[in-house]
Formats: structure tokens, sequence, C-alpha cells
């Protein structure tokens, strides 16, 4: 049986980065913001190294490539994303260039860097293993947004993994969990009028909206504040705030309806007329609940350790975002461990090639070891 092997370049190389990992990045990386452009360059990219691949959900807008093991019942998921958040006008360097081990351009870090991981791990066993390794990649199109890829697949039961490894940027820490997320709406209606002159006793909505965001726990965090019908000296008729909500468990969706009770009470009752309201933001896929996976799991004790073989301190921590990975992490073991970088959804988004270079030996190695002398499951 032939030695399972994911390296790029073949043998080693001894280089800190595989030359491949770097040029696919780059690759990636200039294909731009637009998700189904980029998930083209992924097909190809299949297509030319022979290996079978499937577009899910096609005629939605977004749609999710499956590649490697296309069985219901799969082995070990690498789950990543094409998407990028939406590039201001001016970048800081152009898409895909390379300053000592930062490579710049928005999606970068996140998380087109871990696709290109992924991708060549996936060719590299496809291609070293005398058959197909139990190993699926999996590429959504709207982690940025409400993640409905994600979730139609494990809603479905279209993958039924034993593991899900997501090259998200952690900074080479490996995250067992991550926190939860609910965005709400918190509002305040009043009659408007001439303010001029009474600034402090006029019932002001935008007044009664900011002694609300004002109290909110920490754990709350306002997104974005409008108000209806101002003028130079007008009272607003209306002042609203959409405020994220992070949940570390399951019992703060709960506690989110409390709170806001009893701020928006206190609101009404210190700018007598004004009317409160609150309501959960409407989505089209669950709002990502929080996860813990269990950290005594057989793989996933085996990635720890080699985490830790290969120098890591394995150091694990919660999630503090939330992404495709709260999906597949409220159904199945999932592990998110991926490189160091900055500038994330902005335009100076940079990843460390060095950093994503250890990411990958430390995938290389795990998938090899859980693969070695194993035949793909039926």
């Amino acid at each position: 049986m032939r030695t399972l092997s994911a390296d790029p370049v073949g043998e080693e190389t001894g280089a800190p980065v595989p030359p491949e990992l770097v040029a696919l990045t780059t690759s990636l990386v200039r294909k731009g913001s637009e998700p189904l452009r980029a998930l083209s360059a992924v097909e190809l990219f299949l297509t030319r190294s022979r290996i079978p691949s499937r577009r899910l959900f096609p005629k939605t807008d977004y749609p999710v490539l499956i590649a490697g093991s296309l069985e219901r019942r799969l082995g070990t998921v690498l789950a990543t994303h094409v998407d990028v958040v939406p590039p201001e006008e001016r970048p800081d360097a152009a898409p895909g260039t390379v300053k000592g081990d930062r490579l710049y351009g928005r999606g970068a870090l996140d998380m087109r860097g871990g696709l290109a991981l992924s991708l060549l791990l996936l060719r590299g066993f496809y291609w070293s293993s005398p058959q197909p390794p139990p190993l699926t990649v999996v590429v959504t199109t709207d982690e940025e947004k409400e993640s409905r890829g994600a979730w139609r697949l494990t809603d479905q039961g279209m993958l039924v993994p034993e593991l899900v490894l997501v090259p998200e940027p952690t900074w080479e820490r490996v995250a067992l969990g991550a926190v939860g997320r609910r965005s709400w709406t918190v509002s305040f209606t009043g009659e408007g009028g001439h303010a001029e002159g009474n600034f402090q006793r006029t019932a002001s909505p935008a007044s009664a909206l900011a002694h609300l965001v004002a109290r909110l726990p920490a754990d709350f965090t306002p997104l974005s504040l409008s108000t209806l019908g101002t003028g130079e000296v007008t009272l607003p008729l209306r002042a609203e705030a959409r405020v994220d909500q992070i949940l570390k468990t399951r019992e703060g969706e709960h506690r989110a309806e409390e709170i806001f009770t009893m701020l928006t009470e206190l609101a009404e009752r210190r700018y007598p007329g004004l009317q409160g309201r609150f309501g959960l933001v409407r989505r089209t896929s669950p709002w990502p609940p929080p996860y813990k996976t269990d950290p005594t799991h057989a793989l996933v004790r085996r990635f720890l350790a080699t985490a830790v073989r290969d120098g890591h301190a394995a150091e694990r921590i919660v999630e503090q975002a939330v992404g495709d990975f709260n999906a597949f992490g409220s159904r199945w073991p999932t592990i998110v461990f991926g490189p160091s970088g900055g500038g994330a959804h902005g335009p100076g988004e940079w990843v460390d090639l060095a950093s994503l270079g250890r990411c990958w030996k430390v995938y290389q190695k795990f998938l090899a070891g859980i693969f070695e002398g194993r035949r793909p499951l039926r």
C-alpha cells in the first residue's frame, strides 16, 4: 500500500510553505468577491485534478459544491466557503499581493487560504491513495450571510460525517465550540414636533433609544442606529436600532426578551408619550446556536495530539464568531483550526502564509494518520 500524503508538490521540499499552497491561495483571492466566479474556479481545479464533484441546490442563490467522496455516509469533511464580504472601492493593496509572509486581498484570511489548503489536501490524498479516501470538501457560497447552504445540508441529512474540520482563521488555536448569535430590532415612536429650547423636557425617540442602548449588557452590541423624520431642530418620529446578541448558552434566548422588556419599560417611564417595541429579526435560516464539541471524542483527541506533536500548544478556545460551523457543530463533532492574519472583512485583509503552511502540515499529518490502512465507508 502506498503511503498517504497530501504534499501538493510531491516530496518534502523543506520549504516552510508549500509553493502550490501560496499559488492557489493567490489565484483564489484574485477571483474577487463574486462567489459564483470563485466557485467556478474551484470546479475547474477539481476537473483538472480528476476529482469528482457536484453542485447542490444549483437553482438557488446559495449553491453548495461537494467534492471527493460523494457518498452520504462520509468519514471526514473539510468545510469551507468561497464567499467574502464585498470589497471597498479602494483596497490597501492589489488582491493577491505578497509582502514578506503576508498575502493581501479580500478573503485571503477568511477564508480562501483555508479553501486552498482543503483543495490541495483532497487532491494529495486522492492521488496517493490506492482507493479514494473517505474525505469530502464542502464549499458553501453564503457563509458571510445566512449560511443557508450549510443549514440545508444538515437539515436534510445530506451529510453524515464522523468529523467536520473547518480551516477558518483561529490564529492556530483549536476551537471546539462557538458562541451563537441573534439579532434584534428595538424602536421608539413619538409624535415628532419642534425641539428647540425643549431638549431636556421633550420626549424624543432618539433619547429613549439612547437610554436603552446605554444599559445593554456586554453581550449585546448595537449594529446600526437610524431615525425617521428628522430635521435641523425637529424631533424624529421614530428611532430604531439593530442589536446583536451573543449567545454562550441556549438559555440566553429567553434572557433577551426579559432584558428588552425591562429596558423598554424603563425608557417609556422616563420619556412619557413614547411607545417602545422590540422583536427578533427575521431570517431565512436558523439563527446560529452555540455548540460545544466533546473533547473526549476519539478523533478530536487525535487531532489535539497531532497539533501538540507538531509543536502547537493546542490551546482550546470557544470561537467568538459564528458561521457555517454553527450549523455543522450543532449536529456533529466539529473542529475549527486555521491560520493567523489580520484585517478580516476589510480592504487590508491579509493571511500569514507561514501560519497557513503550519496549519496545512497539522491537517496533513492528522488525516494521513486516520486514513492509513482504512477502507472508505460504505
